[in-house]
C-alpha cells in the first residue's frame, strides 16, 4: 500500500531523509540553473505543471507531475506537506506499532498513540533534513507540524517523544527565517511566487487612464526574486558519488517519492478520498502558532 504510517514508523529516520535529499538533488538537476520570474510566478500557480519529472500510467500514457517540487504555500501546500497531514490526520488503515518496542512490534489500537509515533518520526526527519541542509524537505515538514490541524492535538503532543518535540519547539522559536542550516543543499521557494506577483500588481498605478509603474515596488519585487535566484543557483548540482551506490532500501523509497510527488501527497483511493478533507482543514485554519510550551 506504500509508505504507510506503519511503514514510516518502521524506517530510520536518517534513510526517510537520506533519501528525500537524494530525491531532491535529482529533481534540482533537471531544472534551470538561472530560474525566470516567469518559472518562479508559475511555481505557486494551481494549474503549475513542473517539468522536472515524469511519470507513465499503467497503460503506457505520460503523466506529468503537477506540483512544483521546491515551493508550497497555504494555497498551494508542498506535496511532502500534505503527505505528512495525511498520516497524521488520516484514519488508520492498519494496526500501528510502537518504535519504542523495537524487540517486539506489539500492536496499539490508541489512535493517539498512534498520531504520537507519526509526529514523532515526522519531526526526527524533519530535523535531520534541516541540519543535512534539506529546506525544501524540512519547511515542508514544518509547515503540516506547526499546523493548527495538527498542533492542537495535545494528546498526541504529549505523548510524542520528548527529544521529537524539543525539535518542533525548537523550530517554532527560531521563527519562519531562521533556523535553516548555514550551507543549503537544496532551496525552498515557499511562497515566493506569490508575493512577488502580489508585489508586481501592487506596482501598477493607474492614473488618468495611463498605466504606470510604482519604482519602489518594482525594486521590492526585483529584490524578492534575486534573493530567490541567489539561494537556488548557490545549491549543488553534482550528486555524490556515494549515491550512485543506492541500496534496495533506499531505491524503493526513491520510487515511492516519485509516486507520492507525481500525485500531489497520496497514493490510493483511501488517501484521494482522505485528501480533500485533509486540505479542506489546512486552508480553513490556515499555518498557526503552535501550541504554547
Amino acid at each position: 500500500e506504500g509508505l504507510t504510517k506503519d511503514v514510516l514508523i518502521r524506517l530510520h529516520p536518517a534513510l526517510v531523509s537520506n533519501s528525500l535529499l537524494l530525491f531532491n538533488r535529482e529533481l534540482l538537476s533537471t531544472l534551470p540553473e538561472n530560474p525566470t520570474v516567469e518559472f518562479v510566478i508559475l511555481s505557486n500557480a494551481p494549474s503549475s505543471k513542473s517539468p522536472a519529472i515524469e511519470t507513465h500510467e499503467p497503460h503506457g500514457e505520460s503523466k506529468h507531475a503537477s506540483p512544483s517540487p521546491f515551493f508550497g504555500s497555504d494555497d498551494q501546500p508542498h506535496w511532502l506537506t500534505k503527505l505528512v497531514l495525511l498520516h497524521i490526520l488520516g484514519p488508520d488503515t492498519s494496526a500501528s506499532f510502537s518504535t519504542r518496542a523495537r524487540d517486539d512490534y506489539a500492536p496499539q489500537t490508541s489512535r493517539t498513540h498512534t498520531r504520537a509515533e507519526v509526529i514523532s518520526a515526522w519531526a526526527r526527519i524533519g530535523e535531520l533534513s534541516r541540519v543535512s541542509g534539506d529546506e525544501c524537505s524540512w519547511r515542508a515538514i514544518r509547515a503540516a507540524l506547526c499546523s493548527r490541524p495538527v498542533a492542537r492535538l495535545d494528546k498526541a503532543w504529549r505523548r510524542a517523544d520528548p527529544a521529537a518535540l524539543a525539535f518542533v519547539e525548537n523550530w517554532v522559536a527560531q521563527g519562519e527565517t531562521h533556523g535553516a542550516a548555514e550551507r543549503q543543499a537544496i532551496p525552498w521557494g515557499g511562497d515566493t511566487g506569490e508575493r512577488i506577483k502580489a508585489t508586481l500588481e501592487r506596482a501598477k498605478v493607474n492614473e488618468d487612464g495611463a498605466a504606470e509603474w510604482a519604482v519602489n515596488k518594482l525594486k521590492e519585487a526585483r529584490d524578492e526574486f534575486e534573493r530567490f535566484r541567489t539561494s537556488f543557483s548557490l545549491c549543488p548540482r553534482k550528486v555524490d558519488p556515494a549515491d550512485e551506490e543506492k541500496g534496495e532500501e533506499m531505491t524503493t523509497l526513491l520510487h515511492q517519492w516519485k509516486e507520492l510527488y507525481s500525485t500531489g501527497g497520496g497514493i490510493g483511493s483511501i488517501a484521494s478520498q482522505f485528501q480533500q478533507y485533509v486540505l479542506f482543514l489546512f486552508h480553513s485554519l490556515r499555518l498557526g502558532a503552535h501550541r504554547s510550551v
